[in-house]
């Protein structure tokens, strides 16, 4: 219903306003086409970051998982 209104309102200044074959003013609008500008070094920098994170992990994950390859060795099958 809040929707409707605002529409309607925006579309009633739009009425009163001269659109050239331009179209509507666009400032303080970014242009999709272009791309965003990043430098290579933020970016090489956001991938050594990412590959030391990931080794952590992976660091984390061995250990966890040899920790519970010990506990199962060191289950007594007979006392079950």
């Amino acid at each position: 219903m809040v929707k409707d209104r605002v529409l309607s309102a925006e579309f009633d200044f739009l009425k009163g306003s001269d659109i050239s074959k331009e179209g509507l003013s666009t400032a303080g609008v970014i242009d999709a086409s272009t791309p965003n500008p990043r430098s290579v070094e933020s970016e090489a920098s956001a991938h050594a970051e990412n590959d030391l994170r990931d080794k952590k992990l992976q660091e984390k994950i061995d250990r966890s998982m040899d920790a519970i390859k010990q506990f199962i060795r060191s289950i007594d099958v007979n006392a079950l």
